[in-house]
Formats: structure tokens, C-alpha cells, sequence
């Protein structure tokens, strides 16, 4: 009984094994392997470089207009509150420079919040507190209704249709030329372009000695979404406020 019983297990282990004498094929399995290396080694430089692969990268220059919206009027534009560190910063007309100076602000590393860092402020998808302005939703806006935190963006200064954000406000990375808006509101309220969006056609224009077009402190939308550049010499004007419904 035990010699039939070894004389099977020889044999599954021959089947097993193939035929003697018999070439194996390793082909296939060394296909198998080096795909997977190539597949893991994809993955390690992906994320790996992943900061330096998107832009803005260190050595880019972009910029994007902004404005902070409170109830029914934009406030006064930021100014650096020291030296700018990381390249993210502001010559307070009204624009935010984006040429980052580290791979931690670049890509979606260059987002609001790294700008707030520049100017003495935060923001997150509930409140809001940064020089001139410090609210949290629920918190009554300056004309008594129930205002709350949004965030308008418009791709560029002809934008017509601007997007409301409401989440993940802070890493919200401009892109270049466009235009975004932090404002506390009640509902209803109707987005509205800051003036300093004009600045975008010379935005180098205080770093190179120039005047600003406008100083950025008021709207200056009109019908059509389109925007017009007024003399460098002309005071800046004030147009009236988006109208705001009830909640």
C-alpha cells in the first residue's frame, strides 16, 4: 500500500514539473515582471515629482485678480504683511502675484490660503477672518440678513458666468488671469466682478514703477460681462451693488 501510494505522488510531481528532459518557458512570467516593475516605478515618480509637474511651477509668473466682497461693497485690497516669503504675494492693487519661490506653493499648492498666509489672513468653507473682515456663517451681514461664506471665480476678465464655490475653498489654485472673489452674503446675493480685475491687462505695472488702471476697491461690471480700462489718470468709480434678494 505505501509503494502505490509514493508511486502516485512520483507521478502528480512528474505531471506537475512537465516532461522530463522538457525546456521550461520563461517568457512570460519575466513579461509578467517587468511590466509590474515599469508599473510601480510609474506610480513612485508620479507622486515623487507630482508638486513640480503642475503649474505654476517655480520660475512661472501668473496673477490673478481678487477682491473680498462684504454684504454689498468690496473692501479695501491687501497688502503684505512682511516680507513675501514664498512668492505668493500682493503690491495691494488688487492682484495676486503667483511665481512660486518652493515647490510647496506650486500647482494646487499656489491656492487661496497660501495668499491669506502672505496678508494676515484664513479661510476655511465656514468663516472668514482677514484684515477688514472677520465673519463665520450665520453671522448677520451690515444690512441684518444671515450671511454666509462663497467663493465667485471667473476664468478670465471676459468671463460672463462666474462659479460659486462652497467647499474646499482655501485650496482653491487660480489659474492664470483669472478672477476670484471671497464674499459674506445672504442668499441670493448676485456675484460681481472687483474693479481690479481691469489690472490684469498690466499686471506688472506697479513692480515696473507704473500706476495701477484702478486701485481694485470697487465693481465695476457691466452688462455682458465685458470690462473697459479708463484713463491711468481718472479717479476710479463706484458702480451700484449687486442687488440681494431675501433667504
Amino acid at each position: 500500500m505505501g509503494k502505490a501510494s509514493s508511486s502516485k505522488k512520483v507521478a502528480r510531481a512528474a505531471r506537475a514539473a512537465g516532461r522530463p528532459g522538457a525546456k521550461k518557458n520563461y517568457a512570460w512570467p519575466a513579461a509578467i515582471g517587468a511590466v509590474v516593475i515599469l508599473g510601480v516605478l510609474l506610480v513612485v515618480l508620479s507622486f515623487g515629482g507630482k508638486s513640480e509637474a503642475l503649474a505654476p511651477r517655480v520660475g512661472d509668473h501668473w496673477h490673478a485678480a481678487y477682491g473680498v466682497y462684504d454684504t454689498d461693497h468690496f473692501i479695501t485690497p491687501f497688502v503684505d504683511k512682511a516680507d513675501d516669503a514664498t512668492g505668493i504675494h500682493t503690491h495691494g492693487e488688487g492682484l495676486m502675484h503667483i511665481h512660486p519661490f518652493a515647490t510647496r506653493v506650486t500647482g494646487k499648492g499656489a491656492n487661496i490660503s497660501a495668499f491669506l498666509d502672505d496678508v494676515g489672513g484664513k479661510v476655511s468653507d465656514t468663516s472668514i477672518d482677514v484684515p477688514g473682515l472677520k465673519h463665520k456663517n450665520g453671522d448677520k451681514t451690515s444690512d441684518g440678513k444671515v450671511g454666509h461664506l462663497e467663493l465667485w471665480v471667473w476664468d478670465n476678465p471676459g468671463d460672463t458666468t462666474p462659479r460659486v464655490v462652497l467647499t474646499d475653498i482655501g485650496k482653491w489654485a487660480p489659474k492664470d488671469q483669472s478672477i476670484w472673489v471671497l464674499a459674506f452674503v445672504p442668499d441670493g446675493t448676485k456675484p460681481s466682478m472687483p474693479q481690479s480685475a481691469l489690472n490684469l491687462q498690466d499686471p506688472l505695472a506697479v513692480e515696473q514703477g507704473r500706476n495701477p488702471a484702478v486701485g481694485g476697491s470697487s465693481s465695476t461690471t457691466v452688462p455682458g460681462g465685458a470690462t473697459t480700462i479708463p484713463p491711468t489718470d481718472a479717479p476710479s468709480t463706484t458702480q451700484p451693488a449687486p442687488t440681494t434678494t431675501a433667504p
